[in-house]
């Protein structure tokens, strides 16, 4: 008998405290529920802190963004294409403030990207400012070539304003509005010699620069290769 008691005691303490957990938990959600909207925290964007400015005298308060972009087709896309004119990039660049809501500041530009034999790599900016920026440029430099008519690899560098309106440059998002047919580059033996018609496997390419050095060349960190079949 004494043993069925306490059996019956221990089942009798169990089930009060899952009542009781029960009746917590939903006091709780009511209690959220009947929070005002305004009671939530918001979810804000990343913030940024401000760069270091860059040595130079005056200093300078301008950063670098660039990109690596390769044309590719073939095998393990090991042989290179020249694009007949080139593509066109929209960029976005961001910029952050550091302290909550860190809402982003968002300025647009856009780059046409052409090549010409005997010429080589030409780059024009829609949206840049020289004088005010925040973009104030957009160069190219040539990366990879067999000759003064033939290249598949360039390099896009942006000279940047480390710091806009109240935010702090965050990132810049590259992404390609148009992307020309292109033509394969037989380079066996140093024929450099313009081969096979090709068309890019899309037309929206697209990558993320968020590291921003403080010189103006086309060192680069963030690479895209642009594929053709």
């Amino acid at each position: 008998m004494s043993a069925w008691v306490n059996d019956t005691r221990g089942r009798v303490t169990v089930l009060t405290l899952a009542l009781g957990t029960v009746l917590l938990l939903g006091l709780v959600v009511g209690f959220l529920a009947d929070l005002p909207q305004g009671d939530v925290p918001p979810a804000y964007a990343a913030c940024h802190i401000a760069w270091p400015t860059c040595a130079g005298s005056p200093p300078d308060n301008t950063r670098t963004s660039t990109l690596w972009v390769d044309h590719r087709t073939g095998d393990q896309y090991l042989i290179p294409v020249e694009p007949q004119t080139g593509e066109n990039w929209a960029i976005a660049v961001y910029y952050s403030p550091n302290l909550p809501p860190c809402t982003d500041i968002i300025v647009s530009v856009s780059a046409a990207v052409d090549w010409v034999d005997g010429t080589g790599w030409t780059v024009s900016c829609t949206g840049c400012n020289a004088l005010n920026g925040p973009v104030y440029s957009i160069g190219i430099c040539n990366d990879d070539s067999c000759s003064d008519y033939n290249a598949w690899t360039y390099v896009l560098k942006l000279d940047l304003s480390a710091t806009y309106l109240t935010g702090n440059l965050a990132q810049v998002v590259y992404t390609t509005s148009s992307v020309d047919n292109g033509v394969t580059i037989d380079n066996e033996g140093g024929n450099c010699a313009e081969d096979i018609d090709v068309s890019p496997t899309s037309q929206t390419w697209s990558q993320t620069d968020t590291t921003f050095p403080c010189n103006l060349n086309c060192d680069y960190d963030t690479t895209e290769v642009i594929l053709y079949e």
